[in-house]
């Protein structure tokens, strides 16, 4: 598992002053935030119907592995399930899946025993919301 702080000071060198400001890249185009889409669901949940296939969590949310960038996502037995996300005050969100997993979208993904009571998560939530 890595270390939250590690976890949070990836994020603060992307998000905080870094060689790369938050949205854009070395070669200096810049990504733009897609428009929001007029739906009735929840913008961390999977849109149903949409023409991309969306994951099953379990292929997904593995330990040590990376969540796409990208990240949209997943279900469990075809049907959606909602992600958690938590924004932080420097521009990166944390995603959060079934209590025990987290990660930065491009970032590896930890797993805990209970993000509720996890005091190295906690500790990486109030630094990211500081």
């Amino acid at each position: 598992m890595r270390a939250p702080a590690a976890l949070l000071a990836a994020a603060l060198l992307v998000g905080g002053g870094g060689a790369t400001a938050c949205g854009s890249d070395p070669s200096g185009t810049t990504a733009e935030d897609p428009a929001p889409r007029a739906s009735s669901s929840a913008p961390s949940e999977p849109a149903r119907g949409s023409r991309d296939e969306v994951p099953e969590c379990t292929d997904v949310w593995q330990t040590g592995t990376r969540l796409p960038t990208g990240y949209r996502g997943c279900t469990e037995e075809g049907e959606p399930v909602r992600t958690d996300r938590i924004r932080c005050s420097f521009g990166l969100v944390i995603v959060t899946y079934a209590d025990r997993y987290y990660a930065v979208p491009g970032d590896q993904i930890n797993e805990v025993t209970s993000l509720r009571e996890d005091p190295d998560f906690r500790r990486t939530v109030n630094s990211c919301q500081a």
